[in-house]
């Protein structure tokens, strides 16, 4: 079945790309997380007409390219709006659930920063070895994508895919943060 809409995509993506980052972010970069993605998140998708699945994957498609062109651009940047910043582990560990969490609650407000750093480390420790070490290295120790494409033998922009994909499941085995965080009033 992803064969069968593999040259779409391919065709599709070929036009998507900025010309800016062609040299970071291929096609079959795009192709092999967006297949990734739909394998994993396979249980989710519901067809409701022809075509469905088309559209479903186009999406994927769509958002797995956004997300390494916006980690590339924020990279070219600075990056640091979205970017935990590298430090003691524990101050990294509770910037980086707040990124997660999307939304403005301080879970050290409520929580010690030791505890932040366990609960991250433990649901981490669940994720494949790739998403772990993707997540340490760009949002708790600081390394850019480039670097962390070399280490992984990846373009930076498949790095980009893989650091979103690794966010979605950490928040998945985090769940809602506000289960074990609250908010003093």
């Amino acid at each position: 079945l992803l064969e069968r809409h593999a040259p779409a995509l391919r065709g599709w993506l070929r036009g998507e790309i900025p010309s800016r980052w062609r040299c970071l972010i291929g096609e079959e970069d795009v192709l092999q997380e967006t297949f990734t993605d739909a394998f994993v998140d396979l249980e989710t998708f519901v067809p409701r007409t022809t075509g469905s699945f088309e559209r479903w994957l186009n999406t994927l498609a769509r958002n797995n390219l956004r997300n390494a062109v916006r980690l590339l651009e924020r990279d070219k940047r600075g990056g640091r709006r979205h970017r935990v910043e590298a430090g003691p582990s524990h101050e990294s560990s509770v910037q980086l659930l707040n990124l997660l969490s999307g939304n403005g609650t301080t879970p050290s407000r409520a929580a010690s920063r030791e505890e932040v750093a366990s609960i991250l480390d433990q649901a981490l420790s669940t994720l494949p070895e790739e998403y772990q070490r993707v997540i340490r290295l760009y949002d708790l120790e600081g390394v850019s994508a480039q670097e962390i494409g070399r280490m992984l033998g990846r373009s930076p922009g498949a790095v980009a895919m893989l650091r979103a994909r690794a966010h979605r499941l950490l928040r998945r085995r985090l769940g809602n943060p506000g289960a074990f965080f609250t908010d003093p009033a």
